[in-house]
């Protein structure tokens, strides 16, 4: 008589629903924008001229200097903002300077940086939707691109940029969970995605683009810290424009019930973690 063996089957199904998501609101700290621009030949001169403002979303400054044989312009902005469950940042910083003659001379300075009185970094408090409550795992999504570009004749003068850190730090860092104030670097322990610091000095094009992805909770507060700056100097024919651009997008969002690994979505990765760990912890 044949007999019939009979394996068992196990259907897995993984869930995709827990809630719509979490949302951020500024929590503390500011943008601060700055910007100096002069230049003189051997008649006039014209300058210096200069700005400086903070504020917690969006700001600009701008500044032009021009005289008969010599100029610079110098604008620095920032522009932020939080819409649905996303966050937006944009910092650029641009200096221009040209010099006509043996006797001219011009420059311009600009920088923008997430400090104020009070703290180094900005920072964003995830908060909880419909049906969330503090303490839901959520995952965060830094989506950012850099770029820095001189530009001018040759010889172009003393141009310059940079992407930095601020007080004691040499790098762009993302914190989870550390409350301001924060006065000199943010404790390592707490940095979640850092970046080196970049310094084009006469150079070319320089362009970076990162995607990371961390775990937190509703109710933590992320800290980004970052400067972002341009000079240019430039006497006796020369002539240059340098421009220092950074944006980012931070996007918070539930967990996935069957995200296992956390990296935002529901595929096989997922299945063979789950498949790994059967039945391990259990006692006979």
């Amino acid at each position: 008589m044949k007999k019939t063996i009979m394996l068992p089957c196990f259907i897995v199904v993984f869930c995709v629903s827990v809630a719509h998501g979490a949302h951020f609101s500024h929590y503390a700290g500011s943008f601060r924008t700055a910007s100096e621009a002069y230049a003189k030949d051997y008649y006039y001169y014209d300058g210096p001229y200069s700005s400086l403002q903070t504020k917690t979303d969006s700001v600009w400054v701008e500044n032009e200097a021009a005289v008969l044989q010599a100029n610079a312009l110098c604008r620095s902005s920032v522009i932020s903002g939080l819409r649905d469950n996303s966050l937006y940042i944009r910092m650029f910083s641009l200096s221009a300077a040209i010099s006509l003659d043996s006797y001219g001379y011009a420059w311009g300075l600009g920088g923008i940086s997430t400090i104020d009185d009070s703290t180094l970094g900005v920072f964003y408090k995830i908060e909880p939707d419909a049906g969330e409550e503090l303490g839901d795992e959520v995952i965060v999504h830094w989506a950012g691109q850099i770029s820095i570009e001189p530009m001018g004749n040759s010889p172009r003068g003393d141009i310059s940029a940079y992407l930095s850190g601020l007080g004691e730090m040499d790098h762009l860092a993302v914190t989870k969970g550390q409350l301001p104030p924060v006065i000199t670097a943010p404790d390592e322990a707490t940095e979640v995605w850092t970046m080196p610091n970049i310094v084009l000095h006469n150079n070319y094009y320089y362009g970076f683009e990162n995607i990371h992805t961390l775990k937190a909770q509703i109710g933590d507060v992320i800290g980004i810290f970052v400067g972002v700056g341009t000079g240019n100097t430039c006497s006796g024919y020369q002539s240059g424009t340098v421009i220092s651009n950074l944006t980012a997008t931070v996007t918070v969002e539930s967990v996935l019930s069957g995200d296992l690994d956390g990296d935002g979505d529901v595929d096989f990765q997922d299945f063979a973690k789950f498949a790994e760990n059967w039945l391990v912890g259990t006692t006979p």
